[in-house]
């Protein structure tokens, strides 16, 4: 049985304006609520020290680049890098290099979008 269960958010809920460091573009630039296209969004709650994440980390690539042309897919990190510094900026680009994401993945460094959200833990997703 999971340790935490994911929370369920109200159909219609406005998705809040948002702005993260991008860990993985190339100068650490950030990302923004404007820069979403008229796709569907995925949002994905994952980290780099998740073992949830880690055991289907190859079905989010796969995922991922299947619906490249329908759905915008980003990922955002909402850890503390005090308590779980294999999260940090860093630790995420490196592991979207390894696994080949283009996605943004984003550092939601003091958890607001992560509570906006009721994002409860990883891996937690989102269809808009």
């Amino acid at each position: 049985m999971v340790r935490t269960n994911s929370m369920v958010l109200e159909l219609g809920f406005q998705l809040p304006n948002f702005q993260m460091l991008n860990a993985n573009s190339p100068n650490n630039q950030y990302f923004n609520s404007h820069n979403l296209d008229n796709r569907h969004l995925l949002l994905m709650f994952i980290c780099a020290h998740c073992p949830f994440v880690k055991y289907i980390k190859n079905q989010i690539s796969t995922l991922s680049k299947e619906i490249e042309n329908t759905v915008q897919t980003v990922a955002i990190s909402s850890n503390d890098i005090v308590t779980h510094p294999s999260d940090s900026p860093k630790n995420l680009r490196l592991q979207a290099q390894s696994q080949g994401w283009s996605f943004p993945y984003l550092y939601d460094e003091n958890q607001n979008f992560a509570k906006a959200l009721k994002a409860a833990c990883t891996p937690d997703f989102y269809l808009f």
